[in-house]
C-alpha cells in the first residue's frame, strides 16, 4: 500500500513537472496594437504588423507557443515588470532610461536615426510657436521637449493626430511610417510638411532583467533570421519608411 502511494505521488510530481515545463513554453508577448506598421488591429479585428509576424516567427524557430496580449503604451513596461506578459514587442526603441528598467534583445530594426515627420492640417495656419502633439513616453516626445517645443502629450499616436484634426494642436511630430499612413487616410485634409531623422536606439524586444534564458532564445532567433534573410524579407513587406517609438 505504501509503495503504491509513493508511486502515485511520484507520478503526480512528474505530471506537475511536465505541466510546468509545457506552460513555460507559452510565451506571452505584450504589444500596443495601435502603432502600424509595427503592431495594429485591422478592420477584421486581427492583430497584424511587423512585430507580430516577427514575434510569431521567433516563437516558431524557438519551438515556443506564443500568445499576444494587448496593453496600452503608457503602462506597457510597468505591466511587463508586474508579470502580465513575458516580453514586449511594440516598435520600442532602446533608450538609456528604458535600459535601466528592462533588458533588451539584440536590435532588429533601425538604430542611429529614426525617420520622423511633421504632420499638419492642410488648411491650418502657420503658428510662430506651434503646439506639437506627441505620444507620451516615446523618443519623439523626448526629442520635442528637449528641443524647446510646446509639447502636448497624448496616450496614443491616433489621439495625437486627432488633436490636430480638432484644432487642439498645430502639428504632430512622430514616426514617419505611421504619419504617412495617417496622411494617406486623411483624404488630402492633413499632410506631411517635413521629414528628418532623430537619434534613437534600435527597435528591440524588452524583457524582465532576470529572464536571461528567454532573451537568449529571442537573440538566437533574431540572429538566425538576419543571417538567412528572413528579417529583411519582413522589413520589405511592412516598411515603406522606418520608425521606432
Amino acid at each position: 500500500m505504501i509503495g503504491r502511494f509513493v508511486l502515485v505521488l511520484l507520478a503526480l510530481g512528474l505530471f506537475g513537472a511536465l505541466s510546468t515545463r509545457a506552460m513555460a513554453q507559452t510565451v506571452r508577448i505584450g504589444t500596443e496594437g495601435k502603432f502600424p506598421p509595427f503592431t495594429y488591429v485591422d478592420r477584421a479585428g486581427e492583430l497584424r504588423g511587423f512585430d507580430i509576424d516577427l514575434g510569431r516567427e521567433i516563437c516558431r524557430r524557438a519551438a515556443l507557443k506564443c500568445a499576444f496580449v494587448l496593453n496600452d503604451w503608457n503602462s506597457i513596461l510597468d505591466n511587463l515588470l508586474a508579470g502580465k506578459y513575458d516580453v514586449v514587442m511594440a516598435g520600442m526603441a532602446i533608450t538609456k532610461a528604458r535600459s535601466e528598467r528592462v533588458a533588451f534583445s539584440v536590435g532588429y530594426d533601425g538604430g542611429g536615426k529614426t525617420a520622423t515627420a511633421v504632420l499638419i492640417r492642410s488648411d491650418g495656419a502657420t503658428a510662430d510657436w506651434p503646439v506639437v502633439a506627441v505620444q507620451e513616453k516615446t523618443v519623439h516626445a523626448d526629442w520635442v521637449r528637449n528641443n524647446g517645443y510646446r509639447a502636448h502629450g497624448f496616450p496614443t499616436l491616433v489621439a495625437a493626430v486627432e488633436a490636430v484634426w480638432q484644432g487642439k494642436a498645430d502639428q504632430v511630430i512622430g514616426p514617419l511610417a505611421f504619419l504617412e499612413g495617417a496622411a494617406r487616410a486623411g483624404g488630402g485634409k492633413i499632410e506631411i510638411t517635413e521629414t528628418f531623422g532623430i537619434p534613437a536606439g534600435a527597435t528591440a524586444a524588452a524583457f524582465r532583467p532576470e529572464d536571461n534564458d528567454l532573451r537568449r532564445q529571442w537573440d538566437a532567433a533574431i540572429q538566425a533570421m538576419q543571417d538567412d534573410g528572413e528579417l529583411d524579407r519582413l522589413r520589405k513587406i511592412w516598411f515603406a519608411s522606418g520608425g521606432t517609438d
